[in-house]
């Protein structure tokens, strides 16, 4: 690979081996994994064929990927061969990407119990370890404490605003 080529097509591409939906088994093709949080479009196939065009670079894409990693059905076969958590994965249905598409940038949710900070009424600081509030949404600041809530001022703390979160059963998302 010369100095001026880039590593891969583009930040929505990533290199990778899936299973190959026309056989569905093992071997595993190598490739190309779409990473993109939002469906392909023709922008980032002309990205991948403008990178292997005139190289020997396999031009295969995994199609189970191309939806995005907002979309319920986003797999790529490494996540299915390491047997991962749905959580843990990038995208997908039971995944904290998938389950976070409606929450934007600046909070974090948990259901386990973390060392969380706040004010009491006579604005002393706290530190306890529990659940935090509201669908366990919390967020760290530039000293790695721990509060409560969106980070204020993010895209998070604009959309959530002072609404309650709840997780969407039917589309299996977190939505205010």
């Amino acid at each position: 690979m010369s100095k001026d080529r880039p590593a891969s097509p583009g930040e929505n591409w990533m290199r990778g081996d899936y299973i190959d939906p026309q056989k569905n088994r093992y071997p595993n093709k190598p490739g190309w994994v779409f990473i993109g949080k939002e469906a392909a479009d023709q922008n980032d196939y002309d990205d991948l064929l403008a990178f292997v065009e005139g190289v020997d670079e396999p031009y295969n894409y995994d199609r189970l990927s191309i939806q995005g990693r907002w979309h319920p059905r986003w797999t790529y076969a490494n996540a299915i061969i390491l047997r991962i958590e749905p959580e843990d994965m990038m995208g997908g249905l039971g995944s904290n990407t998938y389950r976070m598409q409606k929450m934007h940038t600046g909070v974090k949710l948990t259901e386990e119990r973390i060392w969380l900070n706040w004010y009491d009424e006579d604005g002393n600081q706290v530190m306890e370890k529990v659940v935090p509030p509201n669908k366990g949404a919390y967020h760290q600041d530039n000293n790695q404490m721990i509060w409560e809530g969106p980070m204020p001022g993010s895209q998070a703390d604009k959309y959530i605003g002072d609404n309650k979160i709840f997780f969407d059963e039917k589309n299996g998302w977190y939505a205010v």
